[in-house]
């Protein structure tokens, strides 16, 4: 049986993490804002549009997937189906079961979005010594697969 790490080693890795993505943000996501700011996004909408990007969905679908209730889930589309960056039709078999996608506005923005989150991390990471950045990697490498191997997956 695996032994489990403590709960305050966990605190602290969540701490690290944390400290690390919010310098990486205050040195270099200013592109990141600037996106967010100029189309007015949350960031419950910044991960509907990431969960979109991977396949249609329901409401009900990704208030599973948030964890919020339909309702709220249900307002935050009505807003990004305003916006014309999500497209709500009405299903082929249940008619109150309507598929949500990505229009070509919201692909643009949210391929936006994810450059300018790339050269954020880009930017942050190439200022490391490299063997710093290796071990860096190898360390996220091991974690990836250790998730993984739990049956945690990033699609």
């Amino acid at each position: 049986m695996k032994k489990k790490i403590d709960a305050k080693t966990v605190g602290e890795l969540n701490d690290l993490f944390h400290d690390m993505f919010m310098a990486i943000g205050r040195g270099y996501g200013i592109g990141v804002m600037e996106v967010i700011n100029e189309h007015d996004l949350t960031f419950p909408q910044m991960i509907i549009l990431e969960l979109l990007k991977q396949g249609t969905q329901t409401v009900s679908g990704l208030s599973e997937m948030l964890q919020f209730t339909p309702s709220a889930v249900s307002r935050l589309v009505d807003r990004m189906v305003r916006k014309g960056l999500v497209s709500r039709k009405e299903g082929d078999n249940d008619r109150r079961q309507k598929p949500l996608s990505l229009t070509p506005a919201g692909k643009r923005m949210h391929e936006q979005l994810e450059r300018a989150v790339t050269s954020c991390f880009v930017a942050a990471l190439s200022t490391l010594d490299p063997p710093l950045a290796e071990k860096l990697k190898d360390v996220l490498t091991q974690t990836v697969a250790a998730l993984h191997s739990q049956g945690i997956h990033n699609s």
